[in-house]
């Protein structure tokens, strides 16, 4: 399957200050909206929200240090290119990171992860019982949303899997409900609220012990000219009880808004099939 860059989109709250020591007098403070409920964006009439779980972190900042807000989304930004703008430090602050990926390798200071992302996976509900653990699980085949972000410790053991890349979350249920795959590899959160909004949450299940937890950090650009301010607040942030207590909240909160917003969504009729997701791997053996 042709390896397609992965294109994450960014939006960026600019948290205006007053001037120190350098021409720009505001903060950029970036988190992917591609990405429930690390970020997204969210139509809100005529405007554009971003949302994330991080929200009671972003919004404690603002009432401690804001003069001015406005907000950018900047769209199909590349790997490099968000690379390059931590890097330089256009990007002072980053929500979502992951500190094993080299998407990230120029943020510098990771503050201690509040939540994780489970990595996990989603099956029809018959086929549950059916896998005891991780080694059947790689016996089967299964199938996995290109946008989805590992750190690269992950994705070096998927190497070793018999596991597909579909480009479209549409595709990635159609495989699963069709029997072209035996399972999903989906963090739960993301693979969770992709299935919500596709009206299947019901009718698949889902490991509840994860296979990989990765933590999700808050990282700062080591370029950033307000670095001191930044890491002043976050670091605060991070050991406050109430902050925690509101980011875990915040992440059910989302989690129930998708599941009211997408209540009436009728389910794709996939045309589901009765040919094993491997059928094809055991004919090639026999020949």
């Amino acid at each position: 399957m042709k390896k397609i860059m992965l294109t994450i989109f960014i939006c960026t709250y600019i948290i205006f200050i007053p001037k120190i020591g350098n021409t720009r007098s505001y903060i950029n403070i970036s988190g992917f909206n591609d990405y429930p409920p690390f970020g997204y964006t969210y139509q809100n009439g005529k405007n554009i929200e971003w949302r994330s779980v991080f929200q009671p972190i972003v919004e404690s900042m603002l009432i401690e240090i804001k003069k001015e807000v406005d907000y950018q989304t900047y769209s199909q930004i590349t790997d490099k290119a968000i690379s390059e703008a931590i890097l330089t430090g256009d990007i002072d602050l980053f929500f979502g990171a992951y500190n094993q990926n080299n998407r990230f390798d120029k943020l510098v200071m990771f503050y201690p992860s509040i939540i994780s992302n489970p990595i996990t996976f989603f099956v029809l509900p018959a086929k549950m019982s059916t896998i005891k653990n991780v080694e059947e699980l790689q016996k089967l085949k299964g199938v996995r949303y290109s946008g989805e972000i590992f750190t690269d410790f992950i994705e070096e053991k998927l190497k070793n899997w018999n596991i597909e890349k579909v480009d479209t979350i549409y595709e990635l249920f159609e495989k699963l409900f069709t029997k072209q795959a035996d399972y999903i590899l989906s963090s739960y959160y993301f693979g969770f609220i992709e299935a919500v909004k596709l009206g299947v949450s019901h009718q698949i299940a889902f490991s509840k012990t994860p296979i990989w937890n990765i933590p999700v950090f808050v990282g700062v650009s080591a370029k950033s000219p307000f670095g001191g301010t930044i890491n002043y607040h976050i670091k605060r942030y991070f050991e406050d009880p109430k902050i925690i207590s509101a980011v875990k909240t915040r992440l059910q909160e989302i989690i129930n808004e998708f599941e009211l917003e997408y209540s009436g969504v009728v389910p794709p009729a996939f045309n589901i099939g009765d040919k094993p997701a491997n059928q094809d791997d055991d004919k090639k053996e026999d020949m």
